[in-house]
C-alpha cells in the first residue's frame, strides 16, 4: 500500500495514495496504524481522498485505527471521503462510529475540541 504521513501540530495525517482499500492493502494500513499508536501518536487523521473503493477489510483497518486511538484517549478521524465510500460507510452504519470530517479546515479544530472534552472527562474521574 502506498501512503505518506505528515506530522501536524495536533495530529498525524496519513494520506492513502491507493485507489482501493481492500484485503490486499488493508493489512499494510493496519500495521501502520498499530506502529503509529505504539510510537505515541494518539491523534490520527486518515485522508481517503484518493480511495474510490473500500471493502470489509478496509473498513476493519479503519476500525482498528479508531479503537487504538480511543484506547490512548486520542482522536481518530477520516477525511476526503467520496460519495461511493460514504455510501458504504452509511450502509455499514460506520458513519455514526467513525469521525468523518468533510472540510480540511475543520480537522485541527475538531482534534483540539475533542482533546479538551477528553481532558474535562478525565478531570471528573
Amino acid at each position: 500500500m502506498n501512503f505518506h504521513s505528515i506530522e501536524k501540530p495536533h495530529f498525524l495525517a496519513l494520506a492513502i495514495e491507493d485507489t482501493h482499500l481492500t484485503a490486499q492493502t488493508a493489512p499494510d494500513l493496519k500495521s501502520e496504524l498499530v506502529r503509529l499508536s505504539s510510537s505515541g501518536h494518539k491523534n490520527v487523521v486518515v485522508d481517503l481522498q484518493n480511495v474510490e473503493f473500500v471493502d470489509s477489510s478496509g473498513l476493519s483497518a479503519l476500525l482498528v485505527g479508531n479503537r487504538l486511538t480511543q484506547k490512548s484517549n486520542g482522536v481518530f478521524a477520516i477525511t476526503g471521503v467520496n460519495a461511493g465510500v460514504m455510501k458504504i460507510l452509511q450502509i455499514c452504519q460506520l458513519d455514526s462510529v467513525l469521525n468523518i470530517i468533510h472540510n480540511e479546515n475543520e480537522i485541527e479544530d475538531f482534534i483540539i475540541m475533542s482533546n479538551i472534552a477528553q481532558d474535562l472527562l478525565d478531570e471528573e474521574e
